[in-house]
């Protein structure tokens, strides 16, 4: 009595290929809600082929991790009804003048398991197959469909409670942050304006998840939120909304949870500390303080007074923050003396509050309603291959005496894959592929998961909110020869070593139609994670895996989208973004494309049987953006140290499009390969092609996502991206520094006016 992933396999004369139903996750009574309707031309030659013949319903059980499928039993419906029904002209139009049509089945079939001869059954299938006018078919449809909502089996339901409303409720509190921009932001005498990004960082109070008592309030805590970088100008713009959401008894008020969070003695003390940081890429990544300012804790604590529940919803309020720049902290003996406060800007932020009371029973409401549909959906994750496990194990090897001779030979890997938001026991592994560096999986694994989602506060949660801050966890590890095939399906594997891991974010799942797809960067097990940016791409990057996530049906997206609706979850971030072009049809986009500095090991530009690299050797690159031509850029001599070739490509390149849907499915959906090359050539211009002698060091991936942000007319993208390439064993950390710039702000006439005159 299992739960089984069902689904079947409808085979009949009229369809050219068998037509599949949807998968019903973890389910012993699953409902399909599955309709074709045929039309057929009531001829002799189709009556014919009803004479002696069935349709075939194959009843398949889902394997979320297998080599195949297995076949619970099948489903022998004859059609020689409708035949002898239908082959007298006269008894044919008497049967199509009435209300309803030839009803062949209208019951509940035994699934016959075909491989016993006792004829075993396995369930029964409820099956209605009419054959008529379309008005017939229309009426016997309504039929039976009034006649199920009024079966006592389905309305049979547990009367009313009358003392619902004395049900225990709880206070859902809940802020939006949103920040804005920076008003005349003023930095260092020294900086340049454009040469490096800026963030805001904060801290903010997040109520823990830990499972404790229901009935149980969990206390706050403070949580660093940080956003996307942008251009550091005067007046940064930054449009990064988070929401924070807190429950509490309705008796608790939200202000001493505050305050207990931030940890100070006096409430006037009491501050959410927000920092402005820049990030420079020369000579290598770093991030510098700039300013400071404080939003008192009273001030978002005082709106939850402001709202009178009988008329609003919410309240908004927009605060001008302050902000004080950060000078060097003065020498000992110069501490004497204060230094006077400089006025760096101000940072525009606005909140939103609103507050819901919450039935602890309204979840089970909510499920129960849902419960007529198909409540669960599939997250199908690929795992394809992997390149560069050789840097992941030599890295290993240092600590580990175990990989001495696997480093050398190859290693036996498998990964193992994990939802954030599912539990350990439901994490899966793949096969494991023996003495290869650059192991190919081919593998998929599916993860049934529920539309809603009940937490241990007894509150209902959407998919769609779990997604945005969920992630899959990708570990990849090194199988020891002692360990067996049945010690491999335990999930501690005390024998086998951690190589490498990947964690990517399932947010593109909702806001990307085509799922998460490409090759993602394989972290060492050793790394300690002390901030969130590398200062040295090579330090961290050990290897690449390519997988693709999405989900199991097309329509799974927008079901998770609707279902998420009905619980008041909406985020304009997952409004596709081709309505935002409706009254600005000629709106252009003009991208630079800017390529600074390449690096990678001197092995990978070695030729065959050589140990060093030619004199004459030169590096360019080669991309193709959305419809242009392939662009290659000029041919530039790297910098050859003892390990690395380095190259200052310093390469530009603008790009002129016309903002529309195509577009912008393009910027939201795809990634931008640049291709690395080197060439013997002498000549270091620009050449119309790539020769055959030349070779392809690796490619790196641009996500385009961001730009296409429609709350930004101008946006930069800033990033060192490490290299890829199937079948190298080793990419030593190689990468390539890359700035891309959109400016959206402009008629496309006049972009190409300008465009046109530049050259």
């Amino acid at each position: 009595n299992l739960p089984r992933n069902p689904y079947f396999v409808c085979r009949a004369f009229w369809n050219e290929e068998p037509i599949t139903s949807i998968v019903c996750w973890s389910s012993l009574s699953p409902k399909f809600n599955f309709e074709q309707k045929i039309p057929i031309l009531l001829t002799k030659s189709a009556l014919e082929k009803m004479h002696n013949n069935f349709i075939i319903i194959e009843m398949w059980d889902k394997k979320i991790s297998g080599p195949a499928d297995i076949i619970i039993g099948i489903i022998k419906i004859s059609l020689e009804h409708f035949y002898t029904s239908f082959k007298d002209r006269q008894i044919s139009q008497v049967l199509l003048r009435g209300q309803y049509p030839v009803v062949g089945v209208n019951s509940w079939l035994p699934i016959i398991d075909p491989f016993t001869t006792i004829n075993k059954s396995h369930g029964d299938l409820q099956i209605l197959l009419a054959m008529g006018t379309s008005d017939q078919i229309t009426a016997i449809q309504i039929a039976h469909a009034s006649k199920e909502s009024s079966s006592p089996s389905i309305c049979q339901k547990s009367p009313t409670n009358p003392n619902n409303n004395d049900q225990p409720t709880l206070a859902e509190h809940c802020f939006e942050v949103l920040i804005e921009s920076i008003n005349g932001l003023r930095a260092f005498e020294s900086m340049v304006w454009g040469e490096s990004d800026c963030f805001i960082q904060y801290l903010f109070p997040v109520q823990q998840e830990q499972p404790v008592n229901v009935n149980s309030i969990k206390p706050f805590e403070f949580r660093q939120i940080r956003t996307p970088t942008t251009l550091c100008t005067s007046d940064p713009t930054f449009h990064d909304t988070n929401k924070f959401r807190y429950i509490l008894t309705p008796t608790d008020v939200l202000h001493k949870y505050f305050y207990s969070a931030c940890q100070s003695p006096s409430t006037i003390e009491t501050c959410i500390p927000f920092e402005v940081w820049s990030r420079f890429y020369y000579p290598n990544v770093r991030d510098q303080l700039l300013a400071k300012g404080k939003l008192p804790a009273a001030k978002l604590c005082g709106m939850t007074t402001m709202m009178n529940p009988d008329r609003d919803n919410k309240v908004t309020q927009s605060f001008r923050i302050p902000l004080e720049i950060v000078r060097e902290e003065p020498k000992r003996e110069q501490c004497r003396h204060t230094l006077p406060v400089t006025y760096g800007g101000d940072l525009l932020v606005t909140v939103t509050y609103n507050k819901n009371t919450i039935q602890k029973n309204e979840r089970q409401t909510l499920t129960d309603r849902l419960a007529n549909k198909n409540s669960q959906v599939c997250i199908s994750v690929g795992i394809i291959r992997a390149c560069g496990l050789k840097h992941a194990t030599l890295s290993q090897a240092r600590h580990d005496a175990r990989l001495n001779y696997p480093s050398q030979v190859g290693v036996n890997t498998y990964a193992k894959l994990s939802l954030s938001f599912l539990s350990e026991t439901e994490s899966r592994t793949t096969r494991t592929i023996a003495r290869s560096f650059v192991p190919e999986f081919n593998h998929s694994i599916d993860f049934p998961v529920p539309l809603i989602w009940n937490d241990n506060r007894s509150h209902t949660i959407s998919l769609a909110e779990i997604l945005e801050h969920g992630e899959l966890k990708i570990d990849v590890y090194h199988q020891m020869s002692g360990t067996t095939d049945a010690t491999q399906e335990i999930d501690k594997r005390p024998l086998d070593i951690h190589l490498c891991y990947c964690t990517i974010s399932l947010k593109d799942l909702i806001s990307r139609r085509t799922g998460i797809k490409g090759w993602y960067p394989l972290a060492s097990a050793n790394r300690v994670r002390t901030s969130a940016v590398a200062s040295d791409p090579s330090e961290h990057c050990v290897g690449g895996l390519e997988l693709s996530v999405r989900f199991g049906q097309q329509d799974d997206r927008s079901r998770i989208i609707e279902s998420a609706k009905t619980l008041g979850w909406l985020d304009d971030n997952y409004i596709d973004e081709e309505n935002f072009l409706d009254d600005q049809k000629d709106l252009g986009c003009l991208i630079t494309m800017a390529i600074d500095r390449i690096q990678f090991p001197i092995q990978l530009a070695t030729r065959p049987g050589k140990d060093r690299i030619d004199d004459r050797t030169s590096v360019f690159v080669q991309y193709r953006l959305y419809d242009k031509m392939p662009i290659i850029s000029k041919r530039k001599k790297p910098i050859v140290d003892r390990h690395n070739v380095i190259c200052e490509l310093k390469f530009t390149k603008d790009h002129l499009f016309l903002c529309s849907a195509p577009f912008l499915w393009y910027l939201r959906e795809e990634k931008l390969e640049v291709q690395i090359w080197t060439s013997d050539n002498d000549s270091y211009d620009y050449s119309p092609s790539v020769s055959s002698t030349d070779k392809l060091i690796g490619s790196i991936y641009v996500d385009l996502n961001s730009l296409c942000d429609r709350k930004r007319k101008t946006h930069r993208l800033n990033a060192i991206l490490p290299m890829f390439k199937h079948g190298t064993k080793d990419l030593g950390g190689a990468f390539a520094q890359v700035h891309l710039t959109i400016d959206k702000s402009k008629d496309f006439n006049e972009l190409r006016v300008y465009f046109l005159g530049s050259f």
